[in-house]
């Protein structure tokens, strides 16, 4: 056994580098322009067995092993930069999975040193919810953070964004912050017009007989009318001659819904949502 232990601590030694080199790999494919996804997956793959290896996660795994502060430090990481991955492909099976495991390295492994990106990666996750409309489960991790970092600016700025959302107040919307906390939140922003533009999109036959493409290319937050009445069509709209046309609801269903004033507070959020991208 006295050739034992010096051993098993070069083979550790080993599996690190070959886990830090994949990582560097993994980060290079990630800031690739365009990213390089189909890469950063199957490295990332790769890390993920790499790391089932580790003797820090094993079930019966000492805390004073030597390895352990690196080995906790990549694995932490590597989900990191997987979950920022999954954002930017719009992947949200594998982002809630990912955010899961790195759940249990920031709630679990609390003597290792912090990471720099929690609330960044926090934010980004509470972003994710209120995009996919998911408000309970905002709140619900919402209520997991601390008040002290609920003022830091990743988590501020998401919270700000739900707070004058569901308010419904406009005014506060247009005053709400104009820059992005990180490039990161970008994706899931865009994910937030897209469902705005849907909820307009729904109101706009209801409340009108015709609506402009010009006019509809500024409600629904094109950038060309052609991207508009091809958006139209597919909708099964009528186009013609610059205009959309619609069959107006029976009045006495129109004058019960508002959809006049759902248009109005609905296009107040999309203005700021398209002004902060």
């Amino acid at each position: 056994h006295f050739f034992a232990f010096p051993f098993f601590f070069f083979q550790m030694a080993t599996l690190l580098n070959e886990a830090n080199e994949k990582f560097q790999a993994f980060k290079t494919a990630y800031s690739a322009t365009p990213c390089d996804f189909s890469r950063c997956n199957a490295l990332l793959a790769e890390l993920k067995e790499l790391f089932t290896r580790f003797p820090s996660f094993a079930p019966d795994a000492a805390t004073n092993l030597p390895t352990r502060s690196k080995e906790v430090v990549l694995a932490r990481q590597t989900l990191e930069y997987a979950v920022m991955l999954n954002a930017k492909e719009l992947n949200l099976t594998a982002f809630e999975q990912n955010m899961a495991h790195l759940k249990i390295f920031y709630q679990d492994y609390g003597d290792v040193m912090p990471s720099e990106r929690r609330w960044l990666i926090t934010g980004l996750n509470l972003l994710r919810l209120l995009a996919q409309d998911r408000i309970v489960d905002f709140h619900m991790e919402l209520e997991l953070i601390p008040s002290s970092e609920q003022k830091n600016m990743y988590i501020r700025d998401v919270i700000q964004l739900e707070r004058f959302l569901m308010e419904g107040s406009n005014h506060k919307l247009l005053q709400a912050r104009s820059k992005v906390p990180s490039n990161d939140y970008v994706t899931f922003l865009n994910m937030m017009i897209d469902t705005v533009r849907a909820e307009i999109a729904d109101c706009i036959p209801k409340a009108y007989e015709k609506l402009s493409v010009a006019g509809a290319t500024k409600l629904l937050m094109f950038e060309s009318q052609e991207q508009t009445q091809k958006w139209a069509s597919e909708q099964g709209w009528a186009v013609r001659d610059g205009w959309l046309l619609f069959d107006r609801p029976r009045e006495a269903e129109a004058r019960a819904i508002p959809y006049q004033d759902i248009i109005t507070a609905t296009l107040g959020f999309a203005n700021e949502m398209e002004r902060i991208v």
